[in-house]
C-alpha cells in the first residue's frame, strides 16, 4: 500500500465570501469566520516561507492493523529530518529524512549515504526528479506505508484555489495548551480538482492540490470536511483535523476513507511548526455498517532548528 497526501503550492487569487455568523455579528470586538479565515490566511502565508532549511529529529511509527482492530505490525523508524530547497530559486521544498534506526537498530553509514545523495541531489537540473529521489530515499524502510508533504503545506484548504470549494462555521472557542482558540469548522460543498483520491485525475497545473492516494476507487466521489483550532491572538494555527470521506460512483453515500490530525506548537522562527501528525486510514467493514483502521503513521517531532549546510548530514542535537 502507498498512503500519500501532499500539497503542490502556487499561487492564485480568488476571492471568496463567507458569510459571518449572525450571532457574533451583533459584537464589533468578536471576528467574523471571514475575518478569522483572512488572518489565519496571513499566518499559513507566513509559515510558508519560514518552514524552511529546519532540522529536527523525526519518530515515526508505522502501524497496520488486522481484521479485529488490533495492531497486527508496527515499526519505528527515527531520522533526522530535514525541509529541503529543492534546486534553486523559488522551485519548492521537499522532506528528506536521513535515517538513522529501525526499530532500534542503527543503520550503517548514515551520514556518508546522505552526503552522497544530498551531492547527487545538488547536481540535478530536474526539480521533479529530484522530488522523487527525495521522496524514495525517505521512506525507503516505509514499507510501501509512505506519507509525505505533510509537514509543508499547513491549512492547504485555505489556500486562495481551495477554500472556494469549502464552506466554513465558527464552533466558539476553546483553549489548547493553555492558548485560547477560535474553532472553525470546514466541509466540502462542491466537487474539486484541487483535492482528489486518485494522483493522475489530479489537477496539475501548480496550485495547491490534496491527494490521497490511498488505494480508494479511481470512480469514486471524494470530498473533505474537517476543523482548525485558530489563535485567537495571531490567528496561528495550532491544530488541524482532515477527514477524507468517499462514496462510490454513482451513491450519494460518503463513508471516512481517512483522517489526519496535525499538531503545532511554538519554535524559535515566528511561526509554529510540527510536533504530531497522525494519518488513519480506514476500511469497510465486511457487513458494510461501519469503518475499521486499516494502517496508521504517526510523525513525532522534536525542536525544529536552523539547518546549516554543515549539520544536513549530521546527528541533530536532542
Amino acid at each position: 500500500m502507498l498512503f500519500r497526501q501532499f500539497c503542490l503550492f502556487g499561487s492564485a487569487a480568488v476571492s471568496l465570501l463567507i458569510f459571518p455568523i449572525l450571532l457574533f455579528a451583533q459584537d464589533p470586538t468578536v471576528p467574523s469566520v471571514n475575518e478569522i479565515l483572512d488572518g489565519a490566511s496571513r499566518e499559513r502565508s507566513l509559515y510558508l516561507s519560514e518552514f524552511k532549511d529546519l532540522i529536527s529529529k523525526e519518530t515515526k511509527n508505522l502501524i497496520i492493523y488486522d481484521k479485529n482492530h488490533e495492531v497486527k505490525k508496527r515499526r519505528t523508524v527515527i531520522s533526522t529530518f530535514i525541509v529541503y530547497q529543492v534546486g534553486t530559486g523559488d522551485q519548492g521544498i521537499a522532506e528528506f529524512r536521513n535515517v538513522r534506526s529501525v526499530n532500534g537498530d542503527q543503520v550503517e553509514d548514515t551520514e556518508k549515504r546522505s552526503q552522497d545523495f544530498l551531492n547527487d541531489i545538488a547536481r540535478s537540473r530536474n526539480s521533479g526528479k529530484e522530488l522523487a529521489k527525495i521522496e524514495k530515499e525517505s521512506s525507503r524502510y516505509d514499507e510501501g506505508l509512505t506519507v509525505s508533504g505533510m509537514t509543508l503545506f499547513k491549512a492547504a484548504i485555505l489556500a486562495d484555489n481551495l477554500r472556494p470549494y469549502f464552506e466554513f462555521s465558527r464552533d466558539g472557542n476553546d483553549s489548547i495548551n493553555g492558548r485560547a482558540v477560535y474553532v472553525i469548522s470546514y466541509r466540502q460543498t462542491k466537487p474539486s480538482p484541487f483535492v482528489s483520491a486518485n494522483s493522475k485525475a489530479a489537477a496539475n497545473d501548480g496550485k495547491t492540490t490534496l491527494i490521497f492516494d490511498i488505494g480508494v476507487d479511481e470512480e469514486a466521489n471524494v470530498k473533505v470536511d474537517g476543523r482548525l483550532w485558530i489563535d485567537r491572538n495571531s490567528f496561528q494555527i495550532v491544530k488541524e483535523t482532515r477527514t477524507l470521506k468517499a462514496a462510490p460512483k454513482r451513491s450519494s453515500e460518503y463513508f471516512p476513507a481517512a483522517e489526519t490530525v496535525l499538531d503545532y506548537s511554538d519554535s524559535d522562527f515566528g511561526i509554529l511548526t510540527p510536533t504530531r501528525i497522525s494519518f488513519t486510514q480506514f476500511r469497510r467493514s465486511r457487513n458494510g455498517r461501519g469503518e475499521m483502521k486499516d494502517a496508521a503513521v504517526v510523525l513525532e517531532y522534536g525542536k525544529f532548528e536552523r539547518a546549516t549546510v554543515e549539520v544536513k548530514v549530521v546527528e541533530i542535537n536532542e
